[in-house]
């Protein structure tokens, strides 16, 4: 069943106003949440993982929920190329 999420997903990150607010949550967080190497978030309404990406090498692992497919294979392309 497609949603309204999976026709915006190929071009979701084309809009550099969402990139700057995601990149303010990011920071926002790291000021308030201690990250170790040994956790394992997950990002419940990842999206395309804009904000997962920013965090993930400040944990051990993270896992990308989305009700999108589109979405989430937004994020698998995003995985391929790092």
């Amino acid at each position: 069943m497609e949603n309204s999420f999976d026709r915006k997903a190929a071009s979701w990150d084309d809009n550099p106003r969402r990139k700057i607010l995601i990149e303010q949550v990011a920071q926002a967080l790291e000021k308030k949440m201690v990250f170790h190497p040994a956790d394992h978030l997950l990002e419940y309404g990842s999206g395309t993982g804009q904000l997962g990406f920013l965090l993930l090498d400040k944990v051990g692992s993270l896992t990308f929920c989305d009700t999108s497919k589109e979405m989430l294979k937004q994020v698998d392309r995003k995985r391929e190329e790092s």
